[in-house]
């Protein structure tokens, strides 16, 4: 236990070595290092877009690193483009249905999600499949969901 102070030492300073937007004192520092980061990871997906358009990967990466932004509309159109090329694209459906929960939109939100589960199932992808069906429960409740909007929400 003699050497534990050392060891606190060593781990802060390779922490600050490892960031230095948290080294510099400013409060918004690391907030902004992180968006840059984004920003320049959105230019390298959008030219691996260029170069392979028809990859629904790439633009479900997009889609990601927009929702790290909180830019939803931009979202949404990557994980459209990604469902349109790969209809079966859980995840992508399953995002989608969250960046709608997040506009405010219910029923599309919905729609999404019970495609995604649709789709987990299909592909026997258990543990989206609960996840799914959780979601969907959870946006039943938000938005107060009866009747045909509320379908496949119980489990079977």
């Amino acid at each position: 236990m003699r050497n534990r102070p050392t060891l606190i030492l060593l781990v802060f300073l390779l922490f600050v070595a490892v960031c230095p937007a948290l080294s510099s004192g400013a409060p918004d520092a690391a907030f902004d290092h992180f968006r840059s980061t984004l920003y320049a990871r959105i230019a390298e997906q959008k030219l691996d877009i260029e170069k392979n358009p028809e990859d629904p990967q790439a633009h479900f990466q997009l889609g990601l690193s927009y929702m790290a932004l909180g830019r939803h509309h931009e979202e949404i159109a990557a994980y459209e483009e990604a469902i349109r090329l790969k209809p079966d694209f859980a995840d992508a459906h399953y995002n989608l249905g969250a960046a709608w929960d997040l506009l405010g939109e219910g029923k599309k939100a919905v729609r999404h999600t019970q495609q995604a589960l649709f789709w987990y199932n299909a592909h026997r992808n258990h543990r989206g499949s609960r996840t799914a069906l959780r979601e969907l429960r959870r946006l039943k409740m938000k938005y107060r969901l009866a009747g045909p909007e509320a379908r496949d929400l119980k489990e079977e």
